[in-house]
């Protein structure tokens, strides 16, 4: 954020449940909930032709919105979204995962603590302490999220949405990520695809410079305005 707000207006959204929105109910939104919240953001705060990034569920929160109103933004780039693309051909109805078991809190930080390590031990044990305190405040959340259903789309869903898109992958993350990145770029009628070398999940936080470099190229390249004009 801080590489590109000299260029661009820049607008963070939160996810409910994350960073500094709030999330009360027993259960957290659903991934389409989330998509309907960043299209109203869109709308309400009058971002007509933005664009918007997002890692992860934060990219699953934008293919939601997308598939519910491809007019909402004007590209995006999509770092690692973990989905299923299915053919069209009918499918069994998809399983949630195992709900979280427990509530307590040192095993719910320790749990945690495993699963992004999983993703990117390197991100984590190079957080500063207000980082990680920021992610397991996010953990009831994020491990209710990952009990639901797999997000599943569709060829032809995607084969709608010509919008300019990029979707990022690192090197070394998890290859069930990287593998799904490649499909997903693929699909898609007018994306590309950029490998971030030596970078895992958390490739924000490992590999700023070259994260920012690259969402800067393709917001130039896409004929994003930036605060000169040009």
């Amino acid at each position: 954020m801080e590489r590109l707000r000299g260029r661009f207006s820049c607008v963070v959204v939160d996810r409910c449940g994350y960073g500094l929105s709030s999330w009360d109910g027993p259960e957290p939104p659903s991934r389409d909930a989330h998509g309907e919240h960043l299209r109203l953001v869109v709308s309400e705060l009058g971002l007509a032709g933005a664009y918007a990034v997002g890692t992860s569920g934060g990219a699953l929160t934008i293919l939601a919105a997308l598939r519910r109103a491809p007019a909402t933004l004007a590209g995006a780039v999509l770092v690692e979204p973990p989905l299923r693309i299915a053919d069209g051909s009918p499918e069994p109805a998809p399983q949630p995962a195992a709900p979280p078991h427990g509530d307590d809190t040192g095993d719910l930080v320790a749990r945690g603590e495993a699963s992004i390590r999983r993703l990117d031990a390197a991100a984590w044990d190079g957080m500063s302490s207000q980082d990680r305190q920021r992610y397991i405040a996010s953990f009831p959340v994020m491990f209710r999220e990952t009990s639901q259903p797999p997000f599943i789309t569709t060829k032809a869903e995607l084969a709608a949405l010509t919008l300019p898109l990029a979707v990022v992958y690192g090197s070394t993350t998890p290859e069930r990520l990287a593998e799904s990145s490649r499909a997903l770029a693929a699909a898609l009628p007018n994306s590309t695809l950029e490998v971030v070398e030596g970078a895992a999940h958390l490739m924000y936080l490992t590999h700023t410079d070259e994260v920012a470099g690259l969402i800067g190229a393709f917001l130039d390249r896409s004929g994003a305005v930036s605060r000169s004009g040009s």
